[in-house]
């Protein structure tokens, strides 16, 4: 494995070009679901902005719950830079989107479906990425 990949001359983390791209597939994919989810562009880009900041938010704290002590002992690019548990970003992103449906009143089992499908292929993506590098 390849922890990092470096591109002309930087030296960037594999989980992170894999996070960007699963992000980047989900996104492309509610792009071209947006008639089946009946939300208009603008909804569907801000229910996806909320979904992100879910997954980060709720990735960081998992990081920080099961792995304080090395949190509090690290330097401020560190805490900022590494740290997330896919649990709690995949927990976080639900509790974020769950949060913005009711906000906008959507049917919530209708949009768990897609969802899940949006979990996929975030799996999906990072399966594929992780036996390439």
């Amino acid at each position: 494995m390849h922890p990092f990949i470096n591109i002309f001359g930087f030296s960037i983390p594999s989980y992170g070009i894999m996070t960007a791209l699963a992000y980047g597939a989900g996104l492309y994919y509610c792009y071209k679901q947006q008639s089946r989810l009946g939300l208009d562009k603008d909804k569907i880009f801000d229910l996806i902005f909320w979904l992100i900041i879910g997954a980060l938010l709720g990735g960081k704290l998992f990081y920080i719950w099961f792995n304080f002590d090395s949190f509090i002992t690290s330097s401020l690019i560190e805490k900022i830079r590494y740290g997330f548990v896919f649990y709690g970003g995949l927990i976080g992103g639900f509790l974020f989107g769950f949060i913005w449906l009711k906000k906008h009143k959507q049917p919530i089992l209708l949009q768990f479906y897609h969802k899940v499908q949006l979990q996929k292929i975030h799996l999906n993506s990072h399966f594929l990425l992780i036996c390439y590098l």
